[in-house]
């Protein structure tokens, strides 16, 4: 596993892990879609690298590196 930060761009990954995220952060990101075995692909990061932008079902989010170094995820089976 490694973490979103990490993770390669324009893949379907899972989502594995949210536990080290503060809870008040992990209830918006759930009320988002982004929950454990969830998958969300990675698409674009802004000029700099931060922050990124995910797919999370139709919808498109960005999240701050700062919040992507705490979430686990491990490429989806459809990947492989």
């Amino acid at each position: 596993m490694v973490t979103l930060w990490e993770a390669p761009f324009a893949k379907n990954l899972r989502v594995r892990n949210l536990d080290g995220l503060a809870p008040e952060v992990r209830v918006v990101l759930t009320q988002l879609g982004l929950d454990h075995g969830e998958t969300v692909e990675k698409r674009h990061a802004a000029p700099l690298g931060d922050p990124i932008t995910l797919r999370i079902g139709s919808q498109l989010f960005t999240l701050r590196k700062n919040i992507c170094q705490f979430i686990e995820v491990e490429l989806a089976e459809a990947n492989l």
